[in-house]
């Protein structure tokens, strides 16, 4: 959304799956223990540092503490997002995207919390209305509640939803992923 703002001549089209906004969008729906997290990395960045850093870079630094560690997780997702990390494929390159993402540290994903647990000051009604604005999210999210996309939405009239249905947060991007790349990559 950023670049919408900031360099809407270069784009086209901007295309969000499963989007999480900063603090100040209305989100019920997203976990009290996310919404907890968001808000210390917003304002306490080098202790959540170190609490991301216990909680979950320490499983996921090899690819067997990984897929151990989603494993055990899963009873927090939605049933379908269970039924498509149980597929082998997946739960791999679920896996290699988590390791490879932590794979020099955390500070890449500390910073991304960081900037979820704070209020983003961006007004999405001045992003030019010639870039077309697609949105993608699975109604059964649970890691990123589809609260976020229906006030971008709200925010943003002329974008286009597209709201699945028995989607979760995983099963969404690899039930939809052609469909998703298709939109991204028709020019109109």
């Amino acid at each position: 959304m950023a670049c919408g703002l900031k360099i809407p001549e270069k784009l086209n089209k901007i295309v969000i799956v499963s989007a999480l906004g900063g603090v100040d969008f209305k989100q019920p729906g997203l976990i009290n223990t996310h919404k907890a997290i968001f808000r210390i990395a917003g304002s306490l960045p080098f202790i959540y540092r170190v609490l991301f850093w216990l909680c979950r870079v320490r499983h996921i630094r090899g690819k067997n503490a990984a897929k151990k560690y989603y494993r055990l997780n899963l009873k927090h997702l939605t049933i379908k997002d269970q039924e498509v990390l149980q597929d082998a494929s997946i739960l791999d390159a679920v896996v290699e995207y988590q390791c490879e993402s932590c794979r020099k540290g955390c500070k890449g994903l500390t910073h991304e919390a960081k900037l979820l647990g704070k209020s983003w000051e961006i007004n999405l009604e001045t992003i030019s209305s010639n870039l077309k604005i697609y949105l993608w999210h699975g109604i059964e999210d649970l890691i990123a509640p589809v609260t976020a996309s229906k006030e971008i939405e709200r925010m943003l009239p002329k974008s286009t939803a597209s709201y699945k249905e028995d989607e979760g947060h995983f099963s969404l991007l690899f039930n939809h992923h052609e469909e998703i790349l298709e939109e991204l990559q028709k020019t109109n």
